[in-house]
């Protein structure tokens, strides 16, 4: 299709040309945060303004 990068190459970057609903990149982040702070089950997240 022309105008369109990677159209069709069936590489790595596919997926994330598509479209993504803004719940599922919300839940991508904090899964990410969770990841990267060591979030341990019960352990409380910021609140929403330290989020932001």
């Amino acid at each position: 299709m022309p105008g369109t990068a990677n159209a069709g190459s069936g590489g790595p970057d596919d997926a994330s040309d598509r479209y993504r609903p803004g719940y599922e990149l919300v839940a991508e982040r904090l899964l990410n945060y969770i990841a990267e702070q060591n979030l341990l089950p019960g352990d409380r997240l910021p609140t929403e303004q330290g989020l932001a």
